[in-house]
C-alpha cells in the first residue's frame, strides 16, 4: 500500500503535483493516488459557487503534462443539484472532451438513487463520452472493472468519511439496518446500540439526518441492487427490504428512484 495521501495546501499546489494529494470541500473530495490514477467524490448537493470551484479542481486531470490515467467518480452520496449547478458542470464536461480523449483511459461512474440518479444516467446517455465510460450503483463492481485493489478503495472510502464528518454511531447504525432490513425499526435498533430511542434521536438530528431517513437510505441502497443484479421476483425483493405489500414497495421505489422498479430493472440492463 502506497502512503497516506495528504492534503494539498492549495488549488494552484495541487494543480502543479497533484501525485498522492487530496483536495476537498463541503461535498466534495477529488484524490490523486497516482499520476495513472485519480477519484472523485461529490455527496449532498452542492451550490453553484461549490461547482465552480469543483471544476476547477476536475480540470487538474486535464493539465498539460497530465499522462493516461483511470478515473474512480463517485455520485452515490448526491442528493441532488440545480439548474444552474448542473450546467455549469455540464459545459465544462462537454468543453474538455478532446483533452479528456487524449488522457482518460477508463472512468467508472458510480450513480445515486432518486431524481439525481435520473439526472446522472440521462447525462451519459446523451452525452456519449470519447473514452470507456460504465455506470454502476455498486462501488465493489466499479472498483472491479477498474482492476482497483479493494483495500484502495476502502482507504479512499475511509478517507471521504473523515472529510464528510460521518460519525462512528451513524455508520454503526447503517451497518445494523442493512442487516435486518425486514424488521427494522427504531425502538429495536435502540436497544441493540445500547440507547435510548430518545438518545438515538437525538444524536441523529445533530449529525443532520433522522432514522427514516438513514433506513431508507439503506432499504433504496439494497432495492435497486437487488432489482438491477438479481433475478429475483419484485414481490421478494419487496419482502428482503422491509415492506409488507408489493404495491407499498412500489409506491414507495417510485417516489425514492424516480421511476417504477420494472423500469429502473429495465433501464439497468
Amino acid at each position: 500500500m502506497t502512503a497516506p495521501l495528504r492534503p494539498a495546501e492549495s488549488l494552484a499546489a495541487f494543480q502543479r503535483a497533484p501525485e498522492g494529494t487530496y483536495l476537498s470541500g463541503e461535498h466534495f473530495l477529488f484524490l490523486c493516488e497516482t499520476e495513472e490514477l485519480y477519484a472523485f467524490f461529490i455527496w449532498g448537493q452542492a451550490s453553484l459557487e461549490e461547482t465552480h470551484e469543483v471544476v476547477k479542481v476536475l480540470a487538474t486531470e486535464l493539465r498539460p503534462g497530465a499522462v493516461p490515467h483511470r478515473s474512480y467518480v463517485d455520485f452515490s452520496g448526491m442528493t441532488g443539484i440545480d439548474r444552474k449547478s448542473f450546467g455549469v458542470l455540464r459545459d465544462f464536461l462537454e468543453a474538455s472532451k478532446p483533452r479528456q480523449a487524449e488522457v482518460t483511459v477508463q472512468e467508472a461512474i458510480i450513480r445515486p438513487g432518486g431524481f439525481a440518479g435520473t439526472v446522472v444516467a440521462g447525462y451519459f446517455a446523451i452525452y456519449e463520452q470519447p473514452f470507456p465510460t460504465r455506470l454502476f450503483t455498486d462501488a465493489a463492481e466499479a472498483a472491479g472493472w477498474l482492476e482497483l485493489d479493494p483495500a484502495l478503495l476502502k482507504r479512499w472510502e475511509t478517507l471521504r468519511d473523515e472529510v464528510r464528518g460521518v460519525p462512528p454511531e451513524l455508520k454503526q447504525l447503517r451497518r445494523l439496518l442493512r442487516a435486518q432490513l425486514d424488521r427494522a425499526d427504531l425502538p429495536s435498533a435502540a436497544r441493540q446500540l445500547g440507547v435510548s430511542t430518545r438518545t438515538l434521536q437525538r444524536r441523529l438530528g445533530s449529525f443532520g439526518t433522522t432514522f427514516q431517513r438513514v433506513l431508507d437510505g439503506e432499504r433504496l441502497e439494497l432495492a435497486q441492487e437487488l432489482v438491477a443484479e438479481s433475478e429475483e421476483k419484485l414481490s421478494s425483493i419487496a419482502t428482503q427490504v422491509g415492506f409488507a405489500s408489493y404495491q407499498h414497495f412500489s409506491d414507495w421505489f417510485r417516489r425514492k428512484a424516480g421511476s417504477t422498479a420494472e423500469a429502473f430493472r429495465r433501464r439497468e440492463r
